[in-house]
C-alpha cells in the first residue's frame, strides 16, 4: 500500500498543507472513520445523506495520522496539532488524483477487466492461474467504481508483480475515468449484456462504455476481446494496440474446443492446436469463455501450459458467484446471488440444466434491476428457457415474478412446476417442502445484488 509522507502527499494530491509536519509518514487510506486506520491517511468523502468531515475526530480516535480537507469548509475547533490536515477543494477528486499519482510509480503490470457479466469471475481466474508464478493483488469486493477502484490501486504493494482490478461502471464516461486513474497494459471485455440498458438505452452504447478500456491502453497493450460478440468485432478498428479475440466460434484467437460439462464440479475443455486438458473447478460452460482469457493474459506472461492448467484447477471464485453448498437435507445449493442480468441468468439455467447426477433440479429466480423499458421482456425471455430447458421446479421471487413464470408457462412448463413466492420466506418453505423426498436436488439461487437472494440460500442451508 501507499507510504508516504505528508509533503509528498500535498504534492500527489496537488492540494495545501493547512496544519502538521510535512516530514510525517501516512502508511495506507481510508474512508472509513470507524476502524483500522492506525496510520493512515483519513479521506472524509461527501455523499447525498452524509459528510465524512464530521467524523474527522472518529477517524483521528481510530489512529488516522493525517486528512484530506475540502477548503470550502472551516477546521475544527481543538484540532490535535499532530494530525495533517490537507487542504483541497473536492476531497473525491483528490483521491482519484492521489491514485493515479501513485499508480505512476508503480512498476507492475496492471490488468483492466470489464464486461456486462463475468468481470469478477474473469477477475478471480486471472489471478489464481497468475500466481502461480507472480506476485498477484486483485479487486477485494465491489472495490470497481470511482471510488473503490483508487482505493484498490492505492492498496497495490510496491512489490506486487501483477494487478487484476476489476472496473465497472453504469454510464458514459466511467470506464475512461478508471483507465485514466490505473493506465492498465492489458484490458478484457468479457462480453456485452443488457445491464445497465436503463440508464444507456441500448447494448450499442453499452458497447461503447465498456470499449472506453480498450481505448486508453497504451500502443505496446494488448486488448483481450470476447470474439463471439458482434458488437465488440464491430469495435475494432478503434483498438489501439494488439488484440486477441477469446471465445467458442472459429475466428477466435483463442478457442476452446473439446468443452465437457462434470457439472457441479466444473467444466474440461482444450484449447485449439493444444492437446492439454484444462478443468476449471467452478459450475457452467460461460466459465470456460472467462478462462480463455485467462490462459491468454498467462501466455503474454510467459506462463507455461503446467502452471496454467494448475492455477485454473485451484481457481474459486468470490463469495456468491457459483457456490456450492452442501445441504443437511440432502442435495446442493449453487448461490449465485452476487448478481444478475439476463446474459448471466440464462447461462445460470443452462449450468443447472446440464447438471449430471440429480434427480431434482429447482432455479429460484429473483428479480434483474436496472433494465428499464425491457424488464418485463427480458423476464418473460429467462422464464422461457426455464421451460425450453424442462428445469424440474421453477420458483419466482420479485415484482417481475409473473413474468418469469408466463414465459415459463409459454414455453411448457407444468403450473404445478411453478411457484411465484410473495415473499423469500414463503419460497423457503415450499422448496423445502417439495425437495425434502428428492434423493440428490440441486437448487440454483440467483437474482440481482439488491433482492438479496442470499437470505434464501441461508434458509435453505439450515
Amino acid at each position: 500500500m501507499i507510504r508516504a509522507t505528508i509533503s509528498q502527499l500535498v504534492q500527489m494530491t496537488q492540494g495545501e498543507l493547512l496544519t502538521g509536519n510535512p516530514a510525517a509518514e501516512i502508511k495506507g487510506v481510508s474512508t472509513d472513520s470507524r476502524a483500522g486506520i492506525s496510520g493512515r491517511l483519513f479521506v472524509p468523502l461527501v455523499g447525498e445523506r452524509f459528510d465524512g468531515h464530521d467524523f474527522l475526530t472518529q477517524a483521528i480516535s481510530q489512529g488516522a495520522v493525517a486528512t484530506l480537507w475540502q477548503t470550502n469548509r472551516p477546521l475544527p475547533e481543538a484540532l490535535d496539532p499532530r494530525v495533517a490536515v490537507i487542504g483541497v477543494e473536492d476531497t473525491l477528486l483528490a483521491l482519484q488524483q492521489l491514485a493515479k499519482s501513485y499508480r505512476q510509480t508503480l512498476q507492475l503490470s496492471l490488468i483492466g477487466v470489464t464486461g456486462s457479466n463475468g468481470k469478477t469471475s474473469t477477475k478471480d481466474l486471472i489471478a489464481a492461474v497468475l500466481a502461480e508464478r507472480f506476485k498477484v493483488q486483485k479487486t477485494q469486493g465491489n472495490l470497481n467504481n470511482h471510488i473503490g477502484l483508487p482505493l484498490m490501486v492505492l492498496a497495490l504493494e510496491p512489490d506486487t508483480d501483477v494487478a487484476v482490478l476489476e472496473m465497472g461502471m453504469s454510464g458514459i464516461g466511467e470506464i475512461a475515468l478508471l483507465a485514466d486513474i490505473a493506465a492498465p497494459e492489458i484490458g478484457v471485455i468479457t462480453n456485452i449484456g443488457e445491464a445497465h440498458i436503463e440508464y444507456l438505452g441500448s447494448r450499442e452504447r453499452i458497447a461503447d462504455a465498456k470499449f472506453e478500456l480498450i481505448e486508453r491502453l497504451p500502443d505496446s497493450g494488448l486488448a483481450l476481446l470476447y470474439g463471439d460478440e458482434p458488437l465488440l468485432r464491430a469495435l475494432r478498428e478503434k483498438v489501439p494496440c494488439e488484440v486477441e479475440w477469446f471465445g467458442f466460434g472459429e475466428s477466435n484467437d483463442v478457442r476452446a474446443v473439446e468443452v465437457r460439462s462434470l457439472g457441479l464440479e466444473g467444466t474440461v475443455f482444450r484449447l485449439e492446436g493444444d492437446h492439454s486438458e484444462y478443468h476449471v473447478p467452478i459450475p457452467g460452460r460461460h466459465q470456460v469463455g472467462n478462462a480463455l482469457a485467462t490462459v491468454a493474459i498467462a501466455r503474454r506472461l510467459g506462463m507455461t501450459k503446467e502452471e496454467i492448467a494448475s492455477g485454473l484447477s485451484k481457481a474459486s471464485l468470490s463469495a456468491m458467484r457459483m457456490e456450492v453448498k452442501k445441504r443437511a437435507a440432502g442435495g446442493y445449493v449453487v448461490n449465485d446471488a452476487y448478481n444478475a442480468s439476463p446474459t448471466s441468468m440464462k447461462a445460470a439455467l443452462r449450468m443447472l440444466s446440464e447438471t449430471p447426477d440429480t434427480d431434482f433440479k429447482v432455479a429460484v429466480i429473483g428479480d434483474m434491476l436496472e433494465l428499464g423499458a425491457v424488464a418485463r421482456e427480458m423476464h418473460y425471455e429467462v422464464g422461457h428457457l426455464a421451460g425450453e430447458l424442462a428445469i424440474d421446479l421453477l420458483v419466482t421471487v420479485g415484482q417481475h415474478a409473473g413474468d418469469i413464470a408466463e414465459g415459463a408457462l409459454a414455453a411448457g412448463l407444468a403450473k404445478e412446476q411453478i411457484f411465484v413466492a410473495d415473499s423469500k420466506q414463503r419460497a423457503i418453505d415450499f422448496i423445502n417442502r417439495t425437495t425434502s423426498t428428492k434423493r440428490q436436488p440441486v437448487i440454483l439461487v440467483k437474482a440481482s445484488r439488491g433482492m438479496k437472494m442470499e437470505e434464501v440460500v441461508t434458509g435453505l442451508l439450515a
